[in-house]
């Protein structure tokens, strides 16, 4: 938005079946045109060569930023900005008919002082992200809600970023092929794992890991199917593939618990 000087105040940037050559900021791009209020970016329809972020390219935002995306095709959406952070929370929304190649709730590069929030109601999504992407860390809680879509690849953390702390990934419905609970060689604290039956086909059709891809828990791990099955078949049941307390080469230093889990 500005370069120099800050904005005093909310933006807003409302986008319907445009294309976009670039990238889309909800934020500044100079180091001294910081926002402070709150950034609002939502795109309806359309196609964004470049990425989308909540907050700016290395400006600050002193308050929260959300994105809300429906029927949109883009690379990747961050909740917040490049290199500029987010003192407040942040907030993603996907609706149907979105094709996100991968998406993160925090920043490229930088600190969210809040909680990160990503939920997915449809659409298509390569690689979901509770945490930030390439460094920063999460000052209070990861929370992911997935209702519906289809997810290659859940974390509930970061990818290759800072540590952060607690995660929650709650499962309503959708077709997941791998859920973790951690990052993606990111460390996190402690990670919570909900899963809802609402369907006869599993939610999760390869596995589920309480833990983080190669990334460490440092505390403990907590997954819940609510009396849903393991290994079942693809006409019952939750789980299709395994279900793991830890992670996928990455370590946890507490301890793991299951609950109502239901072995076929």
């Amino acid at each position: 938005v500005e370069t120099l000087g800050k904005i005093t105040g909310d933006t807003d940037i409302s986008l319907n079946g445009s294309t976009v050559n670039g990238s889309a900021f909800g934020g500044s791009d100079g180091a001294v045109a910081n926002i402070t209020g709150t950034t609002n970016v939502d795109i309806t329809a359309g196609t964004i060569k470049g990425n989308v972020y909540g907050g700016g390219n290395v400006a600050v935002v002193t308050n929260d930023s959300n994105v809300f995306v429906a029927g949109v095709k883009v690379p990747e959406i961050y909740g917040g900005g490049n290199i500029g952070s987010i003192n407040g929370s942040t907030y993603v929304e996907i609706n149907d008919g979105s094709e996100i190649d991968s998406v993160f709730a925090g920043c490229n590069q930088a600190n969210v002082g809040g909680s990160t929030n990503l939920v997915i109601n449809g659409g298509k999504v390569g690689s979901s992200y509770g945490g930030n992407n390439q460094s920063g860390a999460i000052n209070t809680s990861i929370k992911t809600i997935i209702n519906n879509g289809e997810i290659s690849n859940v974390y509930g953390g970061g990818d290759n970023a800072g540590t952060s702390l607690d995660t929650y990934v709650t499962i309503n419905g959708g077709k997941i092929t791998s859920l973790y609970g951690g990052g993606k060689n990111a460390e996190v604290k402690n990670t919570y794992i909900e899963v809802f039956e609402k369907t006869s086909i599993p939610l999760i059709i390869g596995n589920l890991y309480g833990g983080g891809f190669k990334g460490l828990v440092s505390g403990n791990t907590y997954i819940d199917l609510n009396s849903g099955t393991i290994n079942s078949d693809l006409n019952d049941g939750v789980v299709y593939g395994n279900l793991f307390g830890g992670g996928f080469e990455g370590d946890v230093n507490g301890d793991f618990t299951c609950i109502d889990c239901v072995q076929k």
